[in-house]
């Protein structure tokens, strides 16, 4: 897998290790051919790291990632389902 975290190593997005992630210095670029533009990530604001084992449990945003561990994210909560 592929994960890409923020500043403070937030895991943010996760890819299969076949989809092309691309940084540039305005964005994130996604897919060959193109499947989507993430306008709020970019070179100066990001990590892409390859080769990754997500965890069992893994949910955008649930653990940070330093490129070699994960970390419960400290400020997370389980989302309430309000469904009725």
């Amino acid at each position: 897998m592929k994960i890409l975290t923020i500043e403070n190593g937030l895991a943010v997005h996760a890819f299969e290790d076949d989809v092309d992630v691309t940084i540039t210095d305005s964005q994130v670029e996604v897919g060959n051919p193109l499947l989507y533009i993430n306008m709020d990530y970019n070179s100066s604001n990001c990590t892409l790291y390859t080769d990754v084992t997500l965890p069992d449990d893994y949910t955008v945003g649930k653990y940070t990632f330093d490129g070699s561990s994960w970390t419960l994210n400290l400020g997370w909560a389980t989302p309430v389902d309000i469904s009725v």
